[in-house]
């Protein structure tokens, strides 16, 4: 593993030990704190860190397996998943623009013209 990846796990909330775990590993793909193909820490060295039991760990990596996110290589260790982060990208790119078509739809409606949507969005990406 080239980076070191810090999961904390929250003792007195109501989520499960496992999504904690999961949830900070897609927290960490999406940052780009690890990278595509990065190595993850060994179940029992995670548990270990995080005093937990190694079963919680293993059903976290397995809920990352199902999800596409993480593949293992017997042998080998846990690896993060070649293209997720960029599936993921592309998925937020769509996103992003529906979000766009849809506010230009709404101008229209209104009668804005594209100069005055144009000088809106200016306002709000120079705060």
């Amino acid at each position: 593993m080239n980076k070191k990846l810090e999961i904390i796990i929250n003792f007195k909330t109501s989520v499960p030990f496992y999504e904690q775990i999961v949830n900070q590993i897609k927290a960490s793909i999406l940052n780009r704190e690890l990278d595509d193909g990065e190595l993850l820490p060994s179940v029992r060295t995670l548990a270990k860190e995080l005093e937990i039991s190694i079963l919680t760990v293993q059903k976290a990596f397995e809920s990352l397996r199902q999800e596409g996110i993480i593949e293992s290589v017997v042998g080998k260790g846990n690896y993060v998943k070649y293209d997720y982060i960029h599936k993921i990208e592309d998925e937020d790119i769509q996103s992003f623009e529906s979000r766009i078509e849809s506010i230009v739809r709404e101008a229209k409606k209104r009668n804005l013209s594209e100069n005055e949507l144009i000088n809106l969005v200016r306002l709000f990406y120079c705060d």
